[in-house]
């Protein structure tokens, strides 16, 4: 495995890292992108590893610093973060076809890395597929029960009456509201299915998953098709649900698992 740092974008202020194999690779590329304010090595170097890891699949993984962000200085700075993130992953795939002969790619990551992916044009030719990692959801009838009844559970364990009475009364309430702080902002669900639909009717590969930091919206695995009916039974998405599991895989345990989940999903992508 061979890695460079890369300079580009106007006046070279945006910087990446490439991992690449010494030897032939294929024309498919991963792209992976900041979550939050992170750098591009991740949370616990998560992309760090998950690069490395793909370059022994023969694929090319490039990992980069939004502008303002890590190593790299604002780009478009007259745009909004999420309008200036679709230009800058739109020159960094003209950078890897152009350095590297690439045809097409994969695109994503944790948290705002899938919000922008999804931003991207599903009719865009040089997508091959997306990387979803805990994406916006949306609450059903069933994460309400299943809620409520963790919520009875860890009451009842706590021997605390008071609050489990308080607990009964909301939870015999019909449409009980859960106040939380929300620093996303989330696409409606019609929207969100739209894009997915599109993608998939352009033969784009998904791999979703939901870990146990998206319990605030997501709680069971089933869920994400009683969001999107729609999308049911599609081979084309590879879903998984990673219950025990943080939002940024703070054991290294959790962070193995996530990257040998995407490593058997990339042996399907450059086929």
């Amino acid at each position: 495995m061979v890695e460079d740092i890369i300079q580009f974008g106007p006046e070279g202020r945006l910087v990446g890292i490439v991992s690449k194999p010494k030897g032939n690779y294929h024309r498919t590329g991963f792209i992976l992108l900041n979550s939050g304010l992170l750098s591009k090595s991740g949370a616990f170097r998560f992309s760090v590893n998950l690069a490395r890891k793909l370059t022994s699949l023969n694929l090319i993984a490039f990992r980069f610093d939004f502008g303002g962000i890590g190593d790299s200085e604002t780009g478009f700075s007259s745009e909004t973060f999420m309008e200036r993130s679709s230009q800058e992953i739109e020159l960094t795939i003209e950078l890897l076809k152009e350095k590297y002969d690439l045809d097409n790619f994969i695109i994503g990551g944790l948290c705002s890395a899938a919000d922008c992916a999804l931003l991207l044009d599903p009719c865009n030719e040089n997508i091959k597929g997306l990387l979803l990692i805990d994406p916006p959801a949306f609450k059903t009838k069933r994460y309400f029960t299943i809620h409520k009844l963790k919520r009875v559970v860890r009451t009842i364990h706590a021997l605390d009456i008071k609050r489990w009475l308080k607990l009964f009364n909301k939870f015999s309430s019909p449409t009980p509201e859960i106040s939380e702080l929300n620093f996303r902002t989330f696409p409606s669900r019609e929207n969100m299915q739209n894009t997915l639909t599109q993608h998939l009717r352009n033969s784009h590969l998904l791999f979703i998953a939901y870990t146990g930091g998206s319990s605030s919206h997501f709680n069971y695995k089933n869920q994400f098709y009683k969001m999107f009916p729609e999308l049911s039974l599609n081979k084309e998405i590879d879903l998984h649900y990673l219950p025990r599991s943080d939002h940024l895989s703070i054991l290294k345990q959790d962070r193995d698992k996530l990257i040998a989940l995407i490593y058997d999903w990339a042996k399907k992508c450059h086929k």
